[in-house]
């Protein structure tokens, strides 16, 4: 059914220059107005929200090209627009219909005692198109997304959005043209466009889509999203393309912005993101829910690229849109009266119900200010006020003063600030980039934290961080599995589980696997950015902290940084210095971190053990 309510929406510009020029002028007239020319093309993706109606819903970014900077000021100023404020354009809507006895639905399946979204149809029969030309019913803003969005992406930080396929390769030439583009989109990002299809039938197309209240979405619940990369270029291909991810973080209110960490290309703005009924609800068990629609599949941050996907929530978008039909004396009922809203049982997420019946997991993950500069840090200790950061988060720091920002209680996502004193940092010859900050007070509010002694390549694993938002927003959360665990080895190797690791020594071999001795490094194919330095890793399910977030990977030459490739310090290693810590409350015991190995360096340096080590080659 996911695939049976998306869509891709192809705009084209087709007034001739002739027509134009016998065309009395008009305030509208411009030497560069954008449907001057012969013919023009865009597109993205979009949802058939009423399947007895034929409504469509898209995001008005495939109609900036042809949108002058009147327009956009003269729809900011209306609060809408209509068919009759804009430029002629042709619409046309491509729907994938599938044979009536493929149903598809959303499944929880258990693979190795872990949790996976998929969609499972039945009798899969050849998808076919439907072509449809298409009327524009009205063009609005969802207010409360775009006041969000403008809190938390401020124009300062250099955000840029991508919104076609051209300007992935745009040359220093062409960068003006982009550069004029982003700021004439980024006015109208969240802005959202109602259309209707010409002579529609519902035939194939009669499945009731269900919608859920955005508040009752959580972080780190799954999610499936459907969209057609690259808008209409080559639909047979791309036609409403499928991807897994999670909630990574939740803004505003009622929850009205959303990010995901499924992977989504340019094209897919408008596609679809659902989450499966769960048994609780009043909807049959694994029906994908709507619950957001895909407003920037593709950004950066100051150069960086950012491994996550903008969502503005549905019931936002409904709100916004029932409102504007009555401006505008359009019978909403009518329009898409055929959705149905299914009512959620409140859930507190994956990482606040532990198997040990202790709540932690994101609650533990703090934000940690100095010197205007932020990034994350894991109360592992909430009885002494311990948190584990990294070295450089805190470097720096004002006679080793820096700002804490912990979460009040458990079950909602409010913060308050304490002071907090830099207790240790490794030495700067360490191979590990850590440090321990003592808060002013103890936070017995906040679960204990389990660490785990084992790791498996390959189970899945949460990191949890203060990345790109601050303190503007709470800990974002992103998924993946750990991709590699870094052993170094002193001639012993076990063939069970991890020990708790030793701090390695004289070691001249670099493994990677889950059955050894000496861990050294974790390895995640999560999403990480800037300020999630200092945060946890965490085992799917349980919580468990597995590491401390160090970096990403950065490519010297070209400058780009690649968020799902990124390097953890086992947590293992922390556990005999707060134990010593603990008995002791003597920082000194943090002191085994200090770890100057040159075959330990190299690993964290990304260097040849051999040639740092300087051992003989053979004369062979």
């Amino acid at each position: 059914m996911a695939e049976n309510v998306c869509c891709i929406v192809n705009i084209r510009s087709h007034r001739d220059t002739a027509d134009h020029a016998s065309r009395p002028p008009s305030p509208r007239d411009s030497v560069d107005h954008p449907c001057d020319s012969e013919l023009e093309q865009s597109s993205c993706s979009g949802i058939l929200l009423d399947s007895r109606q034929g409504s469509v819903l898209c995001p008005i970014s495939a109609f900036i090209p042809f949108l002058t900077d009147l327009d956009s000021e003269n729809a900011q100023k209306k609060g809408y627009m209509q068919a009759r404020d804009l430029c002629e354009l042709e619409i046309s809507v491509t729907l994938g219909k599938s044979d009536a006895d493929k149903k598809g639905r959303l499944l929880q399946t258990h693979v190795a005692g872990h949790r996976a979204l998929s969609l499972k149809p039945s009798n899969l029969k050849p998808t076919f198109k439907q072509l449809h030309t298409a009327n524009i019913v009205t063009m609005f803003p969802c207010k409360e997304f775009m006041e969000i969005m403008s809190h938390l992406l401020p124009q300062s930080e250099k955000w840029k959005f991508i919104d076609n396929i051209d300007h992935l390769g745009s040359t220093p030439e062409t960068e003006w043209q982009v550069s004029k583009k982003q700021m004439q989109a980024a006015g109208l990002l969240g802005w959202f466009a109602l259309l209707s299809l010409d002579g529609w039938s519902s035939h194939g197309f009669d499945s009731q889509l269900s919608y859920i209240l955005a508040r009752d979405l959580y972080k780190g619940q799954a999610v499936l999203t459907c969209g057609s990369p690259f808008g209409s270029f080559f639909p047979d291909v791309f036609l409403n393309s499928l991807s897994k991810g999670i909630v990574s973080g939740l803004a505003g209110r009622n929850n009205e912005l959303m990010t995901t960490d499924a992977r989504c290309m340019v094209g897919t703005e408008g596609g679809a993101v659902f989450v499966e009924a769960p048994p609780s609800s009043d909807a049959p068990s694994g029906r994908p829910l709507l619950a957001g629609v895909i407003v920037v599949p593709l950004f950066w941050k100051s150069g960086e690229f950012v491994g996550l996907t903008l969502v503005c929530s549905f019931s936002s978008i409904l709100n916004s849109l029932r409102q504007t039909l009555e401006r505008i004396s359009v019978d909403f009922s009518r329009s898409i009266g055929g959705l149905r809203f299914v009512r959620m049982q409140p859930c507190m997420g994956i990482l606040d119900s532990c198997p040990n019946g202790t709540l932690g997991g994101l609650s533990n993950v703090v934000l940690i200010e100095q010197n205007a500069t932020w990034g994350s840090g894991v109360l592992v200790e909430p009885a002494h006020g311990l948190v584990v950061t990294c070295r450089h988060v805190v470097q720096g720091a004002p006679n080793g003063k820096v700002k804490v920002m912990i979460r009040v209680d458990t079950f909602e996502e409010s913060f308050t600030w304490l002071d907090g004193t830099v207790l240790f940092a490794t030495s700067l010859d360490s191979a590990y980039d850590l440090s321990v900050v003592k808060l002013s007070q103890s936070c017995l509010h906040i679960p204990h934290m389990e660490i785990s002694q084992h790791y498996t390549a390959g189970e899945d694993v949460l990191v949890a961080g203060f990345a790109l938002f601050g303190k503007r927003a709470g800990p974002t959360l992103t998924s993946g599995v750990m991709s590699s665990v870094v052993t170094l080895l002193d001639g012993r190797q076990r063939a069970t589980e991890l020990a708790p690791p030793r701090l390695p020594g004289g070691a001249a071999e670099c493994r990677t696997g889950a059955q050894a001795d000496g861990v050294v490094m974790l390895l995640t194919s999560c999403a990480v950015h800037a300020g999630a330095s200092g945060g946890a890793v965490l085992r799917s399910g349980s919580g468990e902290l597995l590491g401390i977030v160090s970096s990403n990977a950065r490519d010297n030459v070209t400058g780009v940084s690649h968020p799902h490739i990124n390097f953890s310090v086992p947590a293992a290693l922390l556990k005999p210095c707060l134990e010593a810590f603990s008995r002791t409350q003597d920082p000194a015991a943090f002191s085994l971190l200090n770890n100057p190995s040159l075959a330990l360096k190299a690993i964290w340096g990304l260097k040849n053990i051999r040639r740092l080590a300087k051992f003989p080659t053979s004369k062979l």
